[in-house]
């Protein structure tokens, strides 16, 4: 069974799910104090339980719980066929998936440092300890995207969270520290569907403050359908105006009696060449016959 997995493979993932669930959880996520408890809590905060993500080649609506446990049961059943080789890639999107709450959690608390007025002094130091514990749990995986790709404003990055979100700050700019952690979000892996927005479930309405970002990749596709539609919507007018207004007007002009734009085409080019008047004039009676025989070759 164990041709290419440790021998205590089935045995340390479990411990793995044991570790993330804990024993105090409940049916009515009432109780629990690990991250399992944690993911369930913020993800109704930031209308995340059921965000779009793609599994096995299909997209679903999942929260971060749900397609954790998926990839738990996934590696489950790999090491039970003795492939132990795709338990890699299990292991580091759940990595991946694990740190969402933790930015969730670090938003929640910085707006609530900027936005809510404290009663007093104890809960106003409350919320600045849980916030820079939340923080501190993610500053050394955005540093680390620095270390990873060499890009300066990580760094940058890092420095921003960090002064913002330290127990002694006196204060707390949220819009930084939510601009600071989104350009990452390609580094960790995860995206803007991932981490949602603040969300009043009661009124179904996001935060002013606090909206979901929109990933490069859907912005810039966005963008290309807008440009499309406004392309195919300006030669449609285009078509109109060129198949049905000039028609029109040169009727209008001839029943009038007017000149009539002369229209290098084909046929008149013809007429001219196979003209023998030699004074290459025409009388009243041809110039309506060719203006005749023109309209109709437009139309």
């Amino acid at each position: 069974m164990y041709d290419n997995c440790n021998p205590q493979s089935i045995q340390l993932w479990d411990e793995a799910v044991a570790l993330y669930t804990g024993s105090l959880e409940t049916t009515n996520n009432n109780g629990g104090i690990l991250p399992y408890h944690l993911a369930n809590k913020r993800c109704e905060q930031f209308n995340t339980c059921e965000r779009s993500t793609v599994l096995e080649g299909r997209e679903r609506k999942l929260s971060i719980n749900d397609e954790i446990f998926q990839l738990f049961h996934e590696g489950q059943t790999t090491i039970g066929k003795s492939a132990c080789d795709p338990l890699i890639e299990y292991k580091e999107r759940i990595v991946h998936l694990m740190t969402v709450p933790l930015i969730q959690s670090t938003l929640y608390y910085a707006h609530i440092r900027q936005y809510r007025k404290f009663k007093d002094e104890n809960e106003r130091q409350k919320a600045s300890a849980e916030g820079a514990l939340y923080a501190a749990s993610i500053l050394p995986l955005i540093h680390f995207c620095y270390e990873f790709d060499g890009d300066t404003r990580s760094q940058e990055d890092s420095h921003i969270l960090y002064q913002n979100m330290k127990a002694t700050s006196t204060t707390t700019d949220f819009k930084a520290v939510k601009m600071a952690i989104e350009r990452n979000y390609y580094c960790l892996r995860i995206s803007c569907d991932d981490i949602g927005g603040l969300y009043d479930p009661l009124t179904k309405e996001y935060s002013t403050h606090d909206w979901p970002c929109v990933d490069p990749f859907k912005k810039d596709i966005g963008d290309m359908e807008t440009t499309l539609v406004t392309i195919l919507g300006l030669i449609s007018f285009l078509t109109v105006v060129t198949c049905c207004f000039l028609p029109c007007r040169r009727r209008r002009l001839l029943k009038r009696g007017e000149d009539i734009p002369p229209v290098e085409d084909d046929n008149q080019i013809m007429l001219h060449a196979e003209s023998d008047d030699d004074d290459d004039s025409y009388s009243d009676d041809d110039m309506e016959v060719l203006a005749i025989d023109n309209n109709r070759s437009i139309l």
